[in-house]
């Protein structure tokens, strides 16, 4: 199972902490004004 977050969705530390919790992948979409370089947790991957 994966879970699919927008970058704009105000909830997205509390979904990738819960998906963590249970072993669910998350990918992170984000937009071009909105990308970060910062290192998010194992199991979240950003496109």
């Amino acid at each position: 199972m994966k879970i699919y977050v927008a970058d704009a969705c105000p909830v997205n530390d509390i979904i990738i902490s819960e998906a963590s919790y249970l072993e669910i992948q998350v990918i992170l979409v984000t937009s071009l004004s909105h990308f970060s370089n910062a290192e998010q947790p194992s199991g979240v991957k950003t496109i």
